[in-house]
């Protein structure tokens, strides 16, 4: 079985209720979504766009400035900082999906998409567990 916990701020938006007049979109999430994809996030979520599902993100937004090193080899900064309108950090944390999906040994072994499952579940009307998952750090 997937664990799925829907946060306080899913719920506000209206995530998953069997009396919804529209579907729902849904964003699905995980490590290796960064860069641009996390300025997405943001923006999605600050603007009620729908229900983000997954891992938390890469937490860093990208536009690398690269440069050599003395002696060979190369370097690269992040050199754009990017937060949450009301100042929340994501950058080296994450940002932390409305419906946290941890995919489990059995599923990853029978080659589901459990984060997948989980928002179609969702968008079906069935019940996700309600608890709240608290923020990073």
């Amino acid at each position: 079985m997937t664990d799925v916990h829907l946060t306080d701020g899913a719920e506000a938006a209206g995530c998953g209720g069997r009396n919804q007049e529209r579907p729902f979109p849904f964003l699905l999430v995980g490590p290796a979504t960064f860069s641009a994809a996390e300025d997405f996030v943001v923006a999605f979520a600050q603007m009620g766009r729908g229900i983000v599902v997954g891992k938390p993100t890469a937490g860093n937004t990208g536009q690398p400035l690269s440069f050599p090193l003395p002696g060979g080899g190369s370097a690269r900064v992040r050199t754009k900082h990017d937060r949450f309108a009301d100042g929340t950090e994501f950058i080296g944390v994450g940002i932390r999906p409305s419906v946290v999906v941890h995919p489990t040994l059995a599923g990853i072994r029978a080659g589901r998409d459990e984060a997948l499952d989980a928002a179609v579940r969702a968008l079906a009307g069935d019940d996700v567990d309600r608890r709240s998952v608290a923020p990073p750090g």
